[in-house]
């Protein structure tokens, strides 16, 4: 999305952003590199703590393709506990898009942390992007869960509006 001016316009519209997207980034434990990397991203955890009272009263997170499964919902909750200790208000959480079916189990339990978690608002980017295969790129080996341009414009226009309300 970085990468994306369309995306980019559709976040940045009447918000000051503080994007810290990386390939691989997982929740708690090391991700995995990818070309051009020599390190794996710090994690979702790592960039809470570092950027800590710093970080607005709104964050958006979407992270858990590389993430353990059997581990998700722990650290889903540890993540969120550290959101809440740096006086986060509002954790906007996306579902993962899967067209294959592989992260039904993470999906449930994004939904299911509503519960335990206030603060937390569910974004279903597998729900409102599931008729749009155009949006991810079918090549990738993975069954088209990364964006192309204008899967990312969409991604962009989305978070917005899933922003909006709680801001």
């Amino acid at each position: 999305m970085q990468r994306n001016p369309i995306a980019l316009a559709a976040l940045n519209d009447g918000y000051r952003l503080n994007l810290q997207t990386r390939a691989c980034r997982t929740l708690i434990e090391p991700g995995c590199t990818v070309a051009g990397q020599t390190v794996p991203p710090p994690s979702v955890l790592d960039v809470v703590n570092r950027f800590g009272k710093y970080l607005g009263k709104i964050v958006v997170i979407e992270s858990g393709y590389n993430d353990v499964p059997t581990h998700y919902q722990q650290d889903l909750d540890t993540v969120v506990r550290a959101l809440q200790n740096a006086h986060v208000k509002t954790v906007v959480w996306l579902t993962l898009h899967d067209p294959k079916g592989v992260y039904q189990g993470m999906n449930n339990i994004i939904r299911g942390a509503v519960k335990r978690w206030p603060q937390l608002v569910i974004a279903d980017w597998n729900t409102y992007s599931a008729s749009h295969p155009d949006w991810f790129q079918q090549e990738d080996g993975l069954g088209g869960i990364h964006p192309t341009p204008l899967g990312a414009a969409n991604l962009g226009q989305f978070i917005h509006v899933a922003v909006e309300p709680n801001a």
